[in-house]
């Protein structure tokens, strides 16, 4: 466990199934850690995985996670989600586990409750930003594209917006010129 001033992390051998990450994490989480991620550290040609959690230090928050099949269409899947986030259970992303992928889903001591919607991705820089400063100003937050399996390899985008319905606050974005260091 490395100790910041505020956040504890820790590194973990990484899950090779869904019922060991599911197990590792719900440790994790009822220990106040929530997973960051399984990342690549050390030599780029020889890589450790390792699976990273952070504790705030100064919150006194849980987590629990659980795991959702992929769905074969956008609207099932924001339905899915808008299912468990009725229930408090926000979406982290999807892992790979020997060749299955599972939805990850994490539950926050925090009460919280979200909606998700799915929206056309913009295609150009200026449509993105009308698109989430629209959004933003309504209280949902941009997630991410998604890209949802409806068989055969064949991919549908969407945009994710997830928004709190408990604590709902507004977002806004902006873009930034690109520093490039010495």
């Amino acid at each position: 466990v490395l100790r910041e001033s505020q956040f504890d992390y820790k590194t973990l051998t990484p899950a090779t199934s869904t019922p060991t990450f599911l197990t590792q994490a719900n440790t994790e989480g009822a220990a106040r850690f929530t997973f960051v991620g399984d990342n690549a550290l050390g030599d780029p040609f020889n890589p450790t995985i390792v699976a990273i959690y952070v504790r705030a230090l100064a919150l006194p928050t849980t987590y629990m996670y659980k795991t959702i099949a992929p769905a074969n269409t956008v609207a099932a899947f924001i339905a899915q989600l808008n299912t468990e986030a009725a229930l408090g259970y926000r979406y982290f992303g999807d892992q790979i586990y020997a060749g299955v992928i599972a939805s990850v889903l994490v539950k926050e001591s925090t009460n919280a409750a979200y909606h998700y919607k799915g929206l056309t991705p913009a295609t150009t820089s200026a449509a993105f930003f009308a698109l989430v400063n629209s959004e933003g100003a309504l209280g949902y937050q941009f997630q991410g594209d998604i890209g949802v399996d409806t068989g055969g390899g064949n991919f549908v985008f969407s945009s994710l917006f997830s928004r709190n319905t408990v604590a709902p606050t507004t977002y806004s974005y902006e873009s930034a010129p690109i520093l490039e260091s010495a």
